[in-house]
């Protein structure tokens, strides 16, 4: 969509992502050649897609429904349901599923923005870290942040609206890209009858809200 002219916003591009409902969700990252990508994630029987959006110029202004971006410039990387919504930070590409069995699943666009690969799963039905016997980490959202003053050790951590559980959880991404499994520093005490839905910390990092 061209927002240049608010009163007068048009659609520029329109890519079919068949599957799922209309439900969608979308991030972007500057890879380190420069390009940048678009993530949408889907459930429903949805699928994940990646969009290269260097293909838009930033100088000459599109057309309407002028479709600049070719269909070699995005792709169909499956991950059926994985996506009800999604978040980026740290290099890295959260799948929050909302779905207690799989959690969030995280991809690293460090190693390709293009097709990224899965490194780990945070959450799932065998997954018993925290206080309750059946933690409930369905991952509704997260969010990542780097630097983060932990007792005075710097951490790199991801911040977790744990749906169902009606919890917030920090957790350690220390070992994000390496084995083991991601470990739960803080959480906060379940509150009846809520669901745990979404999540933003303040600038400073002393807030979550």
């Amino acid at each position: 969509i061209d927002i240049t002219n608010p009163p007068d916003i048009f659609r520029v591009q329109f890519i079919a992502m068949p599957g799922g409902t209309t439900w969608r969700d979308v991030e972007t990252y500057e890879a380190e050649d420069g390009i940048t990508y678009a993530y949408v994630a889907a459930q429903n029987q949805g699928k994940f897609w990646v969009v290269n959006l260097s293909y838009l110029s930033n100088t000459t202004p599109h057309e309407e429904d002028e479709n600049p971006i070719p269909q070699a410039g995005y792709a169909n990387r499956g991950r059926k349901n994985d996506g009800h919504t999604v978040s980026v930070g740290n290099g890295l590409l959260f799948l929050n599923t909302a779905f207690p069995n799989k959690g969030c699943q995280i991809l690293d666009l460090e190693a390709d923005p293009w097709d990224p690969p899965f490194i780990k799963q945070y959450g799932g039905l065998l997954d018993f870290g925290g206080t309750d016997l059946f933690a409930f980490k369905d991952c509704h959202d997260s969010i990542a942040k780097e630097y983060v003053d932990v007792d005075g050790v710097t951490k790199d951590i991801m911040f977790a609206a744990d749906g169902n559980s009606g919890r917030y959880r920090i957790v350690d991404l220390e070992n994000v890209r390496e084995g083991g499994k991601l470990n739960v520093i803080g959480e906060t005490e379940a509150v009846r009858n809520s669901y745990a839905h979404f999540n933003v910390v303040t600038e400073d990092l002393k807030y979550l809200i």
